[in-house]
């Protein structure tokens, strides 16, 4: 059975983004576990980094996954920009900046085309970053934007979609192993 870690980012004292009293660090948990659940509707094995309001190291983010032989490891984000303009919208999926094509890009982009199917804004692509949880696991990984905490229009389509999202991101990741 393949194991998939799923990261709720942020979480405790570190609330991410926010927005108008809206904290990144709770729309992550939400999100992470109904991924967890419509993951495990799938037929996938699934560890958490958590599963509660609670602050978890980056670097312990990332051993969850690895002694736990995870298969693929998915983080999950709400993103910001500091001076909200038109183009901040959207969702976009980051991978390491030497990830391989044939595998975690390829995740990375069945993940986010099933969300985009769902309904976005924008489709902002895979990217490739420098992102600690992506850099220190040992399995494909990626760290999943879904949507702009500071646009209005991305807060009421992630509220709207919840369980949509969580069901596209669970038939993103059974395609990328089917």
């Amino acid at each position: 059975m393949r194991i998939i870690a799923v990261d709720a980012g942020h979480g405790g004292w570190d609330n991410g983004a926010s927005y108008e009293g809206r904290l990144e660090k709770n729309d992550n948990l939400r999100l992470a576990l109904e991924v967890e659940k419509a993951l495990k509707s799938q037929g996938f094995s699934v560890v958490m980094t958590r599963s509660e309001d609670v602050f978890i190291p980056l670097e312990e983010r990332s051993k969850i996954a690895n002694e736990a032989g995870a298969d693929l490891f998915i983080s999950l984000h709400r993103n910001s920009y500091e001076e909200q303009t038109p183009s901040a919208n959207g969702v976009e999926n980051y991978i390491y900046l030497t990830a391989p094509k044939d595998t975690t890009e390829r995740a990375a982009w069945n993940v986010l085309d099933w969300v985009v199917y769902v309904g976005v804004q924008t489709n902002r692509g895979v990217k490739r970053g420098d992102y600690s949880v992506l850099r220190r696991t040992t399995m494909p990984a990626m760290l999943l934007e879904v949507g702009y905490i500071i646009n209005h229009c991305d807060n009421i389509m992630f509220d709207m979609h919840l369980q949509a999202y969580s069901n596209a991101i669970a038939r993103g990741v059974k395609q990328y192993f089917s």
